[in-house]
């Protein structure tokens, strides 16, 4: 559907801007200010690529006036070539916003692109690029990259005379010889040449590798079979000789590999991680990856000398406080790896308040609410804390709690709205960070916002109490906590019940509206 899309784009945008200035007969071509013809053309003109290799090739525009938009069709191999991607060129977006329509049409052996100038502006003039292509070589053999269709359009809409420029690829064999250690790492800067074991001494240089430990080597070796050395640092690397085929073609490839490696062992550490642990034993986990055996692993904890390690193990008898550990391991050939440093703690103290539920959402100024506590004791030991809830930031209420190891409770905690303004406040609960506490993040829990009112207002939304508020506690008379309908908010006087009295307070403020 994208697709079709931006097809229907290109060809909306092109119809109306591009081209056809049509009129009751054809279109109409002009050469502008009798200037000599512009010319559409690939740069470069000719590329030679090996295969595999991505390239890329321009679509250029010169001696060109007054270019507001364009269009063109450029034919291809898609046996030897696959289109990677179309980008916009500078010409025109340099100077203007534009509007540019790539369609990779490889099913049917080209590719449409377009491109117009948006707003009322002049047109581009001179040479430049309208176009980039990248394309990648699949195979060998040489195509005619066919310029077709092309459309130059002027700022009056009128399509202008321009002529044509193809141009060619040529995908040729080549000879890749890679040189690496065992691990995979490459070995820059080796020479590789070509010997003959069976004759006196004689060699073909092909190259030096380069940093990603490659040579490429063309027509220089002759189909069948080749033999191969490579020398770094006047010593052979890797074996004496390694056996190389070019095909016909003049393609091959070979990798020279060192029977060592340089890389050193890979270690992550599964546990611990950055985290507070409210146990003083915490499991020392980890991998270890290489290309050779590992004949020893060990670690150090909180810079310590490095302890030797044969397999998981649990770091015991951890004090209080911030630790940290670092896992090491050995390779056969000698190479040292060592894991990132983990940071962690250990506390053995944690409380928490999990969870604040006010029990109306609006109060009258001067009266009572509940706000009900749950806090708990995540650690190994028994704690005795305070609790304190806030409206915004005044203080409301203070609980002393005591709480067994791995206990909770639910407090209630009471708040007198005498002396708080009518508004908006916002409830929090913190419990005091215990003595050696590290984890506190949970200490502070933060609920919603209450309304602090008119008494009898039983809507947080309006200010004002109206008949509809004594219609709504009317409607829960008699009702108490028990009840299934049961709503603190409608139970004024703060007595978990809904009688007269409730309704009494509304009736003694109807008709009074918050400022």
């Amino acid at each position: 559907m994208k697709g079709f899309c931006q097809e229907l784009c290109l060809l909306v945008l092109l119809f109306n801007i591009l081209v056809f200035a049509v009129t009751t007969s054809a279109i109409l071509l002009v050469r502008q200010n009798g200037s000599s013809e512009a010319n559409v053309s690939t740069s470069p003109p000719s590329v030679n690529a090996i295969v595999n290799q991505a390239f890329q090739v321009g679509i250029s525009v010169s001696g060109v006036s007054d270019l507001y938009g364009w269009e063109f069709k450029l034919g291809y191999n898609t046996s030897l070539l696959e289109l990677v991607r179309v980008t916009e060129g500078s010409f025109l977006n340099s100077s203007r916003d534009t509007y540019f329509v790539p369609k990779n049409l490889s099913v049917n052996g080209y590719v449409l692109a377009g491109c117009t100038s948006l707003k009322n502006v002049a047109g581009a003039s001179g040479n430049g690029t309208l176009a980039t292509l990248e394309f990648r070589a699949r195979t060998l053999g040489s195509c005619t990259l066919d310029l077709y269709e092309t459309k130059l359009a002027n700022s009056a809409k009128q399509l202008m005379e321009h002529s044509e420029s193809d141009g060619t690829v040529t995908v040729s064999g080549c000879v890749v010889v890679r040189v690496q250690y065992k691990d995979g790492s490459p070995r820059s800067n080796a020479d590789v040449y070509e010997i003959w074991p069976d004759e006196p001494p004689n060699e073909i240089w092909l190259g030096v590798s380069d940093r990603g430990g490659y040579v490429e080597s063309r027509g220089v070796l002759d189909p069948g079979i080749n033999y191969l050395e490579a020398f770094y640092g006047g010593s052979v690397f890797g074996p004496d000789e390694v056996y190389l085929y070019v095909d016909e073609n003049g393609d091959g490839s070979v990798t020279i590999t060192a029977n060592y490696e340089i890389t050193p062992p890979a270690i992550f550490v599964l546990s611990p991680q950055n985290l507070t642990y409210v146990n003083n034993s915490v499991p020392l986990t980890f991998t270890v990856y290489d290309f050779s055996s590992i004949p020893w692993i060990g670690y150090s904890l909180d810079n310590q000398p490095n302890a030797t390690l044969i397999e998981n193990i649990t770091l015991a008898g951890l004090s209080e406080g911030f630790h940290s550990v670092v896992v090491y391991a050995n390779d056969t050939f000698g190479n040292m790896g060592a894991s990132e440093r983990v940071d962690f703690a250990v506390s053995t103290h944690d409380v928490a308040v999990v969870n604040v539920v006010p029990l109306k959402a609006i109060v009258g100024q001067g009266s009572t609410m509940i706000v009900n506590v749950t806090v708990e004791n995540n650690g190994l030991h028994a704690e005795t804390f305070s609790v304190t809830a806030y409206a915004n930031t005044t203080v409301i209420s203070i609980r002393e709690v005591t709480l067994d190891s791995g206990d909770s409770t639910v407090i209630t905690l009471t708040w007198n709205t005498t002396a708080f303004p009518r508004g908006n406040y916002t409830i929090s609960v913190v419990a005091d960070t215990v003595q050696y506490e590290m984890h506190s993040e949970d200490n502070t829990h933060i609920d919603g916002t209450i309304r602090v009112g008119i008494p009898g207002d039983v809507d947080p939304a309006d200010g004002y109490v109206g008949i509809d508020d004594i219609f709504a506690i009317a409607q829960h008379f008699g009702q108490e906590p028990w009840h299934p309908d049961w709503n603190s908010v409608y139970d004024i006087a703060g007595d978990d019940y809904v009688g007269i009295d409730d309704i009494f307070i509304a009736a003694q403020h109807f008709g009074q509206e918050e400022p």
